[in-house]
This record gives C-alpha cells, structure tokens and sequence, in this order.
C-alpha cells in the first residue's frame, strides 16, 4: 500500500512538473535563444521572411528588421515588422510591430500569450508584462490616431539580466 501510495505521489509531482513546463516555457521568441548569431537567427524562419534593412553600430550592437506574416498568436496574413537586436553577433532582443484589424484580434492576442506564459505579472489594460525563466515579455498597445483602422500591437521579448 505504501508504495502504491508512494507512486501515485511521484506520478503527480512528474506531471505538475510537465504541466508546469509546458504552461510556463522559456519565453524565447519563436524558434530563436538569445546568445543565436544573426546568420542563426534568419535560418529559423525558414524563407518566410523579407528582410527590410538593418543598421550597425560602433558599439557593437546591430538591428535586423524583417517583414512577416506568419507570427504565433498573430492570424496568418497579417503583416508584422520583427526587429531582431544583437550585441556583438548575439541575439538579446526581438520586438514586433503589428496592426491588427480589430479589438478583438488584440484580445485574442493577449489571451494566446495568456494561454502560454499564465497569468501577466503586470497588466492595466494598455501593458502586459511577464517574466519567464530566459525572458521578460511586454505587451503593449499604443494609442491610435483617432479614425484610425486597428488596433496597434508592440511585443517585446528582451533577454533577462
């Protein structure tokens, strides 16, 4: 009896470990690490991007800036401005600029990053902000000119200090 007691016991704590895992990731943006090379970080998107320029600075640091449409959490088609940032050749960055078509495209948006990191740590209904084990994410939503169509969309994923 004990040891049937005593497995369940690590059969339960196996999955809240799992489930906690799989609720909680890292926080990586995508198929992309921080530490990732520029050369690394544009083989994981697979072709599915059109590169829009980049910048160097003397301090080391770099900017990439792609054009996609195929973002998790964001509906196929819609267009997003990724701006990937490197210090010295390493990925410590990736922000991402989206209209969305609708309120309720936002909200669906907030709930996919709901749905994978839990509950924001921080939220007052124009950010949203969670801390992960590598990352911290922001969501923001910019205020729009009025008559304008959508709803502005900011992500930030910055490598945690």
């Amino acid at each position: 009896m004990k040891k049937i007691v005593g497995l369940m016991l690590v059969l339960c704590f196996v999955i809240g470990v799992m489930y906690g895992c799989s609720s909680n990731p890292q926080g990586y943006f995508e198929d992309t690490k921080w530490g990732m090379s520029s050369k690394e970080v544009e083989e994981t998107m697979n072709n599915s991007a059109i590169g829009m320029g980049s910048e160097e600075k003397d301090d080391g640091s770099s900017t990439v800036l792609y054009m996609r449409d195929n973002i998790e959490g964001i509906d196929s088609g819609i267009s997003t401005v990724v701006m990937y940032s490197f210090k010295d050749d390493r990925l410590n960055n990736v922000s991402l600029l989206v209209n969305l078509p609708s309120e309720t495209k936002f909200e669906n948006l907030i709930d996919f990053y709901i749905d994978r990191y839990g509950k924001a740590n921080e939220a007052d209904g124009s950010i949203w902000k969670w801390e992960t084990i590598e990352s911290d994410i922001e969501i923001s939503k910019p205020p729009m000119k009025e008559g304008a169509d959508g709803v502005a969309a900011f992500i930030a994923f910055s490598e945690k200090q």
